[in-house]
């Protein structure tokens, strides 16, 4: 696959994931596409005793956990390559993100939610040593960190592998700045453009495979 399809494929799926957080974060107040928020808040809560909290972070850690198993189940592969099983991951995503918009019950549409970013993380495992991961960005800026740290000692980083961070890294960003753009005009249905976008380029990816 070339590295320009990866690229820009990469950071259409980091701008979802980025879309999604940021919506979680201004309807239900907490982060569902990564999960160091969440273990910190079971552990707290395991601390403190509050139950209600250590099933809120139990939940969320365990839906995220089934959404990356269903994922590496319905996929299969280790490294990158072109199946329709992506579209139809993308498409159960946005049916997932349809789901939340309709549910009214904090709880149950943050773990829904993490599941749908549990499975898209785990759609992509590796391209040209490179791990890709599309909803946080933590592993992202270590990767870039490593590169410029070895540039300091004279080694020249792939341009490719660095293109693809910086463009996941520029996606999730920009999909953050959207949500909180459009926040004031769409408030509970902030979700909805993110369901319709996972579903209609999965089933569009599905239907470009297929042919």
């Amino acid at each position: 696959m070339k590295t320009r399809n990866i690229a820009l494929g990469g950071f259409a799926l980091a701008s979802l994931a980025g879309y999604i957080n940021a919506s979680m974060l201004q309807v239900f107040h907490v982060p569902v596409s990564h999960m160091s928020g969440a273990a910190t808040r079971l552990g707290g809560a395991l601390g403190t005793g509050h139950l209600a909290d250590v099933a809120a972070g139990f939940s969320i850690l365990l839906s995220f956990f089934l959404g990356a198993a269903l994922s590496g189940y319905l996929i299969d592969s280790r490294v990158l390559e072109p199946s329709p099983r992506y579209g139809m991951a993308l498409m159960l995503e946005g049916m997932l993100l349809a789901g939340v918009c309709l549910v009214h019950h904090e709880l149950l549409g943050a773990s829904m939610a993490a599941f749908a970013c549990g499975l898209q993380n785990a759609m992509a495992t590796s391209f040209r040593g490179l791990v890709l991961r599309t909803t946080h960005v933590t592993g992202i800026l270590t990767d870039l960190g490593l590169y410029a740290g070895r540039f300091l000692h004279g080694e020249r980083p792939s341009r490719s592998n660095v293109w693809i961070l910086v463009s996941l890294l520029t996606g999730f960003v920009g999909g953050g700045f959207l949500a909180l753009y459009l926040m004031p005009l769409l408030r509970q249905a902030l979700l909805w453009p993110s369901a319709a976008a996972a579903f209609l380029g999965g089933l569009g990816y599905f239907l470009w495979i297929r042919r």
